[in-house]
């Protein structure tokens, strides 16, 4: 809460009162429960004195142009506001003429100012830009290489099965009909999976 009457001068920082020499009021801390703690109601204040257009280093403010709320006068030193003709932006100061201290600094195109500052924006992303292609691609090609050994691996497994079972099947005495019968199925079923494995990984690698 905030009491109008004058704080003493020999308050201490233990007792939590606020002097304030701006506004000359003097801010008791404890008296009424609060919403916020005094930390964050500081860390606001300090925000929003960072966000005025009156000293601070300005917002974005709403609106197409890409300055607005951040662009400052080179004559006075002051924020230009943005003004829009048509749905195009023009910067204009008017700081002094509002102050009464002098004329209207002056008025630029926000379009060409826009163009400029965004042509040197994304020449300073540049080198960023092309470092993340470059990893981008790499990690592409990294994965691309884990992709094929991975299917080598399986391509010659089912290769290993297919010629085992070919093996298997040449092996068997020929009057052992029902061995051979079984060895022929397997060696068939083991064609059909190399075979199938091979379209899969020539569909993969389209």
């Amino acid at each position: 809460s905030r009491s109008r009457f004058r704080c003493p001068p020999n308050l201490t920082q233990e007792s939590q009162n606020f002097w304030n020499a701006a506004t000359r009021v003097c801010q008791k801390r404890w008296r009424l429960p609060t919403y916020i703690g005094w930390e964050e109601y500081l860390k606001n204040q300090k925000k929003l004195r960072e966000n005025s257009t009156h000293g601070g280093s300005g917002a974005v403010r709403e609106g197409a142009s890409l300055l607005a709320g951040r662009i400052v006068c080179g004559q006075c030193g002051y924020r230009m506001g943005v003004h829009y003709v048509d749905g195009r932006p023009r910067y204009e100061c008017h700081a002094l003429h509002a102050r009464g201290l002098g004329q209207r600094c002056q008025t630029v195109c926000g379009t060409v100012v826009d163009e400029v500052v965004g042509e040197q924006v994304l020449k300073a992303l540049q080198p960023a830009a092309v470092e993340l292609h470059l990893r981008a691609a790499e990690n592409l090609e990294s994965e691309q290489r884990r992709l094929h050994k991975h299917w080598r691996e399986r391509l010659e497994r089912a290769a290993y099965e297919m010629e085992r079972a070919r093996r298997q099947y040449d092996a068997v005495e020929p009057e052992n009909r029902l061995v051979a019968t079984e060895l022929e199925r397997r060696w068939e079923v083991a064609l059909l999976a190399h075979r199938k494995l091979q379209e899969e990984y020539a569909t993969s690698s389209r």
